[in-house]
């Protein structure tokens, strides 16, 4: 087998993990919800059942909980639908812009646990890429991570891409000390590095700008 094809399925499958993990603790958030607001529509019932005069507001208000919930369990399991559905093909065109958007909302989680606040601007133009759709997603969350572990004192994180001849720009800003810390080479270890390089990607840094610079090739290696 092929060593790094071997590390690049390994870490894919971390990834994997790492995201559907955090699905199911949001979705779990969602039932509970709804279960306490279930039981405050048995405890109405019941006092109805008593005698006591049913409030209409209460109920109502009840309602709108269970509306709004599962409405944003839809949300999430959409997400989740997308994103399984990322491994079907191998390579074919991506846009970056609706890559990004589907990672950050994977990530919502651990964006809400760093108490970081993310924008990401979407491009004037198409930024679209020839690649493998699940590694593409899968190094853009390396990226998210690192800019997650070394914010600012301001904890905000901008994000934008732009389309050059042969390559996407995907900035990350607001890393004041990511230039000092590491080199491009070693920014996401073994694994990431893989990735990178099936990808046909490089990393780079600007600290006069406190950004880390993504360049996606338009038309990466078929893994």
């Amino acid at each position: 087998m092929n060593p790094q094809m071997d590390l690049i399925g390994r870490t894919g499958l971390k990834f994997f993990g790492t995201m559907t993990a955090s699905i199911s603790h949001e979705l779990k958030n969602v039932l509970a919800i709804i279960n306490e607001n279930a039981g405050l529509m048995k405890d109405l019932s019941l006092m109805a059942r008593k005698g006591a005069p049913l409030d209409l507001d209460k109920v109502d208000k009840i309602s709108s909980r269970f509306e709004q919930q599962v409405a944003r369990a839809d949300h999430i399991v959409k997400g989740l639908n997308q994103f399984a559905h990322t491994i079907d093909t191998e390579v074919k065109p991506v846009e970056v812009d609706e890559a990004l958007e589907m990672v950050l909302s994977l990530a919502h989680r651990f964006i809400a646990m760093k108490n970081c606040a993310m924008e990401f601007k979407p491009p004037e133009n198409p930024c679209r890429v020839n690649s493998n759709p699940f590694l593409l997603n899968n190094l853009l969350w390396f990226c998210l991570e690192y800019a997650l572990e070394n914010p600012g004192p301001e904890k905000q994180i901008g994000i934008n891409c732009v389309s050059l001849d042969a390559k996407v720009l995907v900035s990350f800003t607001g890393i004041p000390e990511a230039a000092e810390k590491i080199h491009p080479c070693h920014l996401f270890s073994e694994e990431g590095t893989a990735v990178l390089q099936i990808l046909g990607a490089e990393i780079e840094f600007n600290p006069e700008t406190n950004s880390m610079i993504l360049g996606l090739a338009k038309n990466s290696k078929n893994p």
